[in-house]
């Protein structure tokens, strides 16, 4: 005869409210901590990518030299018929010009950087930094009777540029440069991307249409010359109101040798930076976004400032003349 085992199983029981309270409580505390580190590790790829990024330029840059007698491309153009020359938001690709469409005009932009490493570079992206923003109503993309006019933003799709070349290197002979490893070649221009055009930084003064346009060292009278070319350039403090503060205070920079880096910058400082490292002198001690607020290093061959100072290339980079003067 077969006995069955009538005991009772016990019930299955459920966490209770104080457990469930707990638990919660428990997983909130894990995200606090663990949400900062993922948003840090966030931010550090794409610092890497804009590193990576700004190599490729640079890369670019350098077979450009090997194709054109070791000359840096062109970060200031004149155009033809009087108008005056531009380092300035330059349209690129040149074809996105609005008013100066003529064949002449248009060969003249396309001998802007921005334009002339377009064959050397693969994709348009690596112009684009991850965390820059957009920047389309401070713009022009036409040129027409020697000035900027406002035009509408450019075309959906149209490529962004974040990384500004050195402008006192336009036309320069690379192996001139005293000390190619100290020397910036790109540089971020802070928060800022452009879509469909780009300019040089710090952009140097040329204002002599019928003769080159190549740096030379500042003399007495830099800046106050309407003759003069490059012997006076300046370094944009603008940034489109959108701040220097990039990659928690670091730059993202590459050198004259080709190699890249990101540099911290002096971004919420109340004293005076370093001038081997930092284009600006002070940034007002706030965000590092108000332009008129900020200082600049400059060269102090006059009362004026003439060069951006940590910019130009007969610098060694070694031995710092005294002669530096914030503006």
């Amino acid at each position: 005869m077969v006995k069955l085992n009538l005991a009772r199983r016990p019930l299955s029981r459920g966490f209770t409210l104080i457990e469930l309270l707990v638990v919660i409580a428990i997983i909130a505390i894990l995200a606090a901590i663990l949400f900062p580190v993922f948003a840090q590790a966030k931010m550090a790829a794409k610092k890497t990518q804009a590193i990576s990024n700004v190599k490729n330029v640079t890369t670019a840059t350098m077979i450009y030299l090997s194709d054109s007698d070791d000359t840096f491309p062109l970060a200031h153009i004149i155009m033809p018929g009087g108008l005056t020359s531009y380092n300035r938001f330059i349209p690129t690709p040149q074809t996105l010009a609005t008013a100066y469409t003529t064949a002449a005009g248009l060969d003249a932009l396309g001998g802007f950087y921005s334009n002339s490493l377009r064959p050397y570079i693969k994709s348009e992206q690596i112009w684009n930094d991850p965390v820059a923003q957009s920047t389309t109503s401070v713009y022009n993309l036409s040129i027409t009777s020697g000035t900027g006019s406002s035009t509408p933003p450019p075309p959906a799709g149209t490529s962004s540029y974040s990384y500004a070349m050195n402008g006192l290197l336009t036309s320069y002979n690379a192996t001139s440069v005293a000390a190619p490893a100290g020397l910036i070649l790109f540089s971020q221009d802070g928060m800022r991307k452009t879509p469909g055009c780009w300019f040089a930084n710090p952009a140097m003064y040329c204002p002599n249409n019928s003769a080159a346009c190549v740096y030379q060292k500042a003399t007495s009278t830099c800046g106050t010359s309407a003759t003069v070319n490059g012997d006076a350039s300046f370094f944009s403090r603008s940034t489109g109101g959108l701040g220097f503060d990039t990659y928690n205070r670091q730059w993202v920079v590459s050198f004259a040798d080709g190699h890249a880096k990101t540099r911290r910058i002096g971004v919420y400082s109340t004293g005076k930076t370093d001038p081997r490292v930092d284009p600006m002198a002070s940034y007002g001690g706030t965000d590092g976004k108000v332009s008129t607020s900020m200082t600049r290093w400059y060269s102090a061959e006059n009362a004026g400032g003439c060069h951006a100072y940590m910019f130009r290339p007969d610098l060694d980079f070694s031995t710092w003349d005294a002669a530096v003067e914030n503006l």
